[in-house]
């Protein structure tokens, strides 16, 4: 007997736990590393197999509509091997005085003239079939736009070569196939191009630290000494936040996002990049969860005041639900910039918050990206 269908409907972030609200049963669920959850639905308790097994909507960005890769070799999205697959992220909430960001994009590449390379680069990257390669019988027409809803109607198409759209993702969720665990590894394929293994990452990252030692000694430089510690044959583990404990006050995290528009700190000297970011929510603003600003008295307009041991700034709050409740978030480090434009924005940021250390600096030059910080109302 086939099982009956059930709808899934947007629910809320809390409580946590399962919640009956007179028209549905909320599920709620965190978790600090899951990819995804699974929720599975019992019969009866003596039942020893579900009858349905839901793949619940992720919530961190709950206005967006997106299609997400899934399981098979993609390492930022395992969990789901032996199948692979794509998964839809629907809006949680009705967007409210906002756009997609696919929306803003495509808006910008036809008043700049760009429309049809854009679309053309989308075709390329987005439209893409179950193999992974551009899919040339679902790819969008280059010269028009497109909402948010007909580029993923097409990568839907695409990704399903044609068996599906997007009001059937909307209702089901998700697209699997199997895809063997063997795939998942590089060792068949070596075989097959016959490849020789190379000295292990390890390994090489040891031998050019020894090589750099080398080098610093030679030029009696002392300075990056103990970073050398990093360049072993086995990587060493340590929890730095125990070197900066703060005091009780101190009870949020405070972390950076980073901005498209600001990827590896490009675009930091074009005006027309800070115009387009002062409209982006969140952006020029310190995002906060919803509940946690209720419980200090503060609400999205607000001048706040975050502080550390280290140092204090000041901005505009913007609460929203998706922040978790012990974290604050803030976008890029515009705090040390030199360069014009990004130096003259008073944008809120993390660098005059959190101590300069040497031991927390790697080779790209970031540092920890958290610190502990106390968050109120401006006086």
């Amino acid at each position: 007997m086939a099982a009956e269908k059930v709808r899934v409907w947007p629910g809320k972030p809390y409580p946590l736990g399962a919640t009956w609200d007179g028209a549905g049963v909320n599920f709620a669920v965190y978790s600090e590393h899951a990819t995804n959850v699974e929720l599975c639905l019992f019969d009866s308790v003596r039942a020893r197999n579900e009858s349905h097994r839901i793949l619940l909507p992720e919530r961190t960005d709950i206005e967006a509509l997106q299609l997400c890769l899934m399981g098979g070799p993609n390492k930022a999205h395992r969990g789901n091997e032996p199948y692979v697959g794509v998964h839809l992220k629907q809006p949680a909430v009705t967007p409210y005085d906002t756009m997609d960001i696919t929306d803003i994009f495509t808006e910008l590449a036809d008043r700049t003239g760009m429309l049809e390379r854009y679309n053309q680069m989308v075709n390329m990257i987005m439209i893409r079939d179950g193999r992974g390669q551009p899919s040339a019988d679902f790819a969008l027409n280059s010269d028009k736009k497109h909402s948010v809803e007909e580029v993923t109607e097409a990568q839907c198409r695409a990704a399903t070569n044609g068996m599906f759209g997007l009001d059937w993702f909307k209702e089901n969720g998700a697209f699997f196939m199997p895809y063997p665990r063997l795939q998942t590894y590089h060792y068949l394929e070596m075989r097959q191009k016959k490849l020789r293994y190379e000295l292990p990452y390890q390994g090489r990252v040891k031998q050019v630290g020894d090589q750099l030692r080398q080098r610093i000694q030679e030029q009696g430089l002392q300075f990056w000494e103990p970073k050398l510690e990093d360049h072993g044959g086995l990587p060493a583990c340590e929890d730095y936040s125990k070197r900066y404990e703060t005091g009780p006050e101190y009870d949020l995290w405070l972390i950076p996002t980073r901005a498209i528009q600001y990827a590896f700190a490009m675009n930091a000297m074009l005006p027309a990049t800070m115009e387009v970011s002062e409209h982006v929510m969140g952006l020029p603003q310190i995002q906060m969860n919803i509940a946690t600003a209720r419980s200090k008295g503060i609400k999205t307009g607000d001048r706040i005041v975050v502080e550390s041991p280290w140092g204090k700034m000041e901005g505009e709050a913007f609460c929203r639900e998706g922040i978790r409740p012990d974290c604050l978030v803030v976008t890029a480090h515009f705090g040390h910039w030199r360069t014009p434009y990004a130096r003259d924005k008073k944008w809120p940021n993390m660098s005059t918050l959190e101590p300069n250390n040497i031991e927390l600096t790697d080779a790209e030059g970031a540092s920890s990206e958290s610190v502990r910080v106390r968050a109120y109302k401006a006086r």
